[in-house]
């Protein structure tokens, strides 16, 4: 694939102090777990940093007023919502935000929804934030490897359960699915008739497959906007989560105050300078460098379907709509997501993420990143394939 971006690039990260990559004993080893890009940033955003560090003063930083021009009209551009300037909150980042909402929303022993095989540090934040969750499980149609809410067990387990907070993923990590109009209006419908806020993380709004569009919750309408808080992101679209920049977006008055107090109580609001420049960037000067890179996820995608389903028999990937997360079903291995996880890793290095880790209906499947160049995803479905020969239960 031609582009005027250098997406093909085997950038090494060792020694950088990158997660995956900063290890003695990485050689060899190819990970696809950790969900951030092995893609150099859009050059504006280099650019942006640059400048930046000439000013020789890195201390607490105040968000001028152009910062909020980038993040609504970024909004309105790309996913047709428009947002007020004095719903946006800037914080280091979208789980600082999701933890700040069930303080100001829960307190001790309440109860929040989520819908696994979903992101495993929403459990994390949920219990170490002094509550409890319970499952709407997503439904898999294993012909079709599609996954769909049950919207009965959505409503019965809201009112079995006393839920007061829905954790709603949007666009789904690790499925891939981005939800449709119907799908949420259904969601939405539920949640306002049961008095349930939602916590409604975006994170991976913008990166789309073709035939896909993001619908944010809270553009549904203004009653759903009025019950929901909105968490976006240039980290996972712009492959900068180590600058530390997020937003809460929160149409509702009181419903933000509360918020913006536990944010400010935990010190979040605190964000980082470079983030700051970086963000207004991506948001106004880095849209074609976006559109080129959801291309070659696109790519990834298909050149991974199209090698699973001709050498690997019997496995198959989800359809692709979001994220650039490929959810691999291992069923036919008749091994647990953490037993193939261990060999793959230890006889050949390939580091996918099991799928284990996000509840219950993720056991029999692994996460595989996409946003890395071809010919390390090329290594790594050969890695793959050999340990999948090599272990048998297929019918190659």
């Amino acid at each position: 694939m031609q582009s005027i971006y250098h997406f093909d690039e085997c950038i090494d990260r060792r020694g950088t102090g990158c997660f995956k990559w900063d290890n003695p004993n990485s050689v060899g080893k190819l990970p696809m777990h950790v969900a951030d890009m092995d893609f150099a940033v859009a050059p504006a955003i280099t650019r942006a940093i640059a400048r930046r560090a000439q000013h020789p003063v890195y201390g607490y930083t105040q968000i001028m007023p152009e910062y909020y021009d980038s993040v609504c009209g970024w909004q309105k551009r790309r996913h047709g919502w428009t947002v007020e300037r004095d719903w946006v909150i800037p914080v280091i980042g979208v789980l600082p935000i999701v933890a700040a909402a069930l303080r100001a929303l829960c307190g001790e022993d309440r109860t929040v929804m989520v819908q696994p095989p979903v992101y495993d540090c929403f459990y994390h934040c949920i219990e170490r934030n002094h509550c409890r969750f319970v499952c709407n499980d997503l439904v898999l149609d294993r012909r079709a490897h599609t996954w769909s809410v049950d919207l009965d067990d959505f409503e019965r387990t809201m009112v079995r359960e006393h839920v007061s907070v829905f954790v709603l993923c949007h666009p789904h990590n690790p499925v891939g699915r981005v939800w449709t109009r119907a799908e949420l209006e259904g969601m939405a419908e539920m949640c306002i008739r049961h008095d349930v806020v939602v916590i409604s993380d975006e994170i991976h709004s913008d990166i789309l497959m073709p035939g896909h569009r993001h619908i944010p919750f809270a553009s549904l309408d203004p009653e759903v906007a009025a019950r929901t808080i909105t968490c976006t992101s240039p980290s996972k679209p712009f492959n900068m989560a180590g600058l530390q920049i997020a937003n809460a977006c929160i149409s509702n008055p009181a419903l933000r105050a509360r918020v913006m107090e536990e944010i400010f109580a935990s010190n979040a609001w605190i964000v980082n300078p470079f983030g700051v420049v970086a963000l207004m960037a991506a948001y106004d000067e880095s849209e074609a460098w976006l559109d080129a890179c959801n291309a070659y996820i696109y790519e990834n995608y298909r050149y991974f379907d199209t090698f699973v389903r001709e050498q690997m028999p019997g496995y198959a990937l989800s359809p692709l709509e979001g994220t650039y997360l490929a959810w691999l079903d291992i069923a036919q291995s008749g091994m647990s997501s953490e037993e193939l996880y261990d060999i793959l890793s230890r006889e050949t290095g390939l580091k996918p993420c099991v799928g284990a880790n996000y509840g219950a209906p993720g056991r029999d499947f692994l996460r595989f990143n996409l946003a890395l160049p071809k010919s390390r995803l090329v290594d790594g479905c050969r890695r793959l394939c050999s340990v999948v020969r090599r272990i048998g239960g297929h019918d190659a």
